[in-house]
């Protein structure tokens, strides 16, 4: 049977939109990497700058981390009354992060008191420890995986013409060099919600320079012409999209009718040095949201926001990175008249 989410919702393929005359975008079930020795997952990443696994994580448990989600929701008043939670249909008022609507900064006063409710899940912050997932990431790795503590939730409403800009999470994560995202909507997310879509290959392009832009974070990176394919999907709940932090990717705004939910969690080799901000909460530094101690009141385990190794804290700035990562390949030498890497100037925190 069908969840609840999937009423209503029209699933627009590839296929339909080459039909009308658009080319067709690559999709994401093209590049399915489940099963996949570390060898080709390693050779993948290196080519395409991105993993895809359909299914990756089990649907009913990915479906209660949202159905514990939209409860929240609900009860700070996010949702519509007299609708079915899990559909996520939003109420009158649309909240948003941080970011820029058309050259103006804005700020939504009422984002913390929902952004709170969402992060104080436990189960929000134990789906990044699934254990298919974990395997996943420690096979491209070859080590001992440490997942990053903060965990990024998504609520994209459709009631703002708000995407996301293309960018680089690598500006905000320069330790060490290779720093995995994974994306995981919290429910089905056909495209017309905006879904992720990734640049293939754009890790290879190395850092790249950043200009103001319309959106969540308000920037976004200066892309060359000659890099335009751009892969997403309607994905499933129990998919995900796992990225090197070098690769481009972004959301369009959301042209459905209901909330997109979605979070980021990131991993690293825990034998490698960690940025300060990554063991702390979202948002924490820019007072969107309390300590772990308030968040985590009533868990029946911190382990899931606590290295389970000791790691290494470095400070960071923006900038290159000291060594070369190894799951992607590194650029050759900038030509004159390029942009160079290192007038990256990233500066907000995603």
């Amino acid at each position: 049977m069908a969840d609840a989410y999937d009423a209503g919702h029209g699933k627009r393929s590839a296929a339909s939109a080459a039909a009308g005359g658009t080319p067709a975008r690559p999709r994401a079930a093209d590049f399915d990497s489940t099963g996949l020795p570390p060898g080709q997952l390693a050779e993948r990443m290196a080519t395409d700058s991105f993993l895809y696994f359909r299914g990756l994580l089990d649907r009913g448990e990915v479906q209660d981390v949202r159905r514990q989600v939209v409860h929240r929701l609900q009860l700070v008043g996010w949702l519509a009354t007299g609708t079915d939670p899990m559909l996520a249909v939003p109420g009158e008022t649309a909240h948003h992060d941080r970011g820029v609507i058309g050259d103006r900064r804005v700020r939504d006063a009422g984002w913390r008191e929902g952004y709170t409710a969402v992060q104080s899940l436990e189960a929000l912050h134990r789906l990044a420890h699934s254990p298919a997932l974990v395997a996943a990431v420690g096979s491209l790795l070859g080590a001992k995986v440490l997942v990053h503590p903060r965990k990024i939730a998504r609520i994209s409403s459709p009631a703002i013409e708000f995407p996301t800009p293309p960018h680089q999470d690598a500006l905000f994560n320069q330790t060490p060099a290779d720093v995995l995202t994974a994306w995981i909507p919290l429910g089905d997310c056909p495209d017309d919600l905006g879904s992720l879509r990734v640049l293939r290959g754009s890790a290879n392009l190395g850092l790249l320079p950043v200009s103001p832009a319309h959106g969540l974070g308000g920037e976004a990176v200066q892309l060359p012409p000659t890099h335009q394919e751009w892969v997403g999907d309607d994905y499933r709940s129990g998919d995900v999209m796992l990225f090197h932090s070098r690769t481009v990717h972004m959301t369009p705004p959301n042209r459905g009718n209901v909330l997109r939910l979605s979070i980021d969690c990131r991993f690293q080799s825990s034998e490698e040095p960690v940025k300060l901000a990554a063991l702390l909460p979202h948002g924490f530094a820019a007072g969107q949201l309390p300590s772990w101690g308030k968040l985590t009141e009533k868990w029946s385990t911190t382990r899931w926001v606590e290295p389970d190794t000791p790691v290494q804290v470095r400070a960071v700035t923006t900038g290159t990175t000291e060594n070369p990562p190894r799951l992607v390949r590194d650029p050759g030498p900038v030509a004159a008249g390029e942009p160079s890497a290192d007038r990256c100037t990233g500066t907000g925190s995603r």
